[in-house]
């Protein structure tokens, strides 16, 4: 049994909050190839793009919406409440990569960043001075907290 999907997560500074239900979660999943999560989000919350390499998201918000396995994708709430949505993957573990991580985290050369993004040399190390994943390596689970 895994208890807490209907507890509420912290918000993180970008408006969501996150519970998971995936194998490191929730062991029982192992070689089920299932997992979950639930998003809330506050006005205006987002999910930054990313992807989920592993799996095909299903959403369901009244009606279900389908994300392929690699699609890059994100949420924004644009209503004037808090919302909610249910994602349901095809893995025990779908894994989560981002685009800062992707582009920011890796050892890309500062100068290419400028040339092909458009930014100054300033606004790409306020970017890689945030805490970022190791590029080239996928979350094992979710995360609650900024990417």
């Amino acid at each position: 049994m895994f208890y807490g999907l209907n507890a509420t997560a912290e918000f993180n500074d970008a408006g969501q909050a996150l519970v998971s239900v995936n194998v490191n979660t929730f062991p029982g999943l192992r070689a089920q190839g299932v997992s979950l999560a639930r998003a809330d989000f506050a006005v205006g919350g987002v999910a930054a793009p990313h992807v989920h390499p592993r799996a095909t998201e299903v959403i369901q918000k009244g009606d279900v919406f389908l994300i392929p396995r690699g699609l890059m994708h994100f949420h924004k709430n644009v209503g004037d409440t808090h919302g909610s949505l249910l994602g349901f993957y095809n893995s025990e573990n779908a894994g989560r990569s981002t685009f800062q991580d992707t582009i920011f985290g890796c050892e890309v050369k500062e100068e290419v960043l400028e040339k092909d993004l458009g930014l100054s040399a300033e606004d790409i190390s306020k970017v890689r001075g945030r805490k970022l994943n190791l590029c080239g390596k996928a979350e094992a689970g979710f995360s609650a907290s900024p990417n």
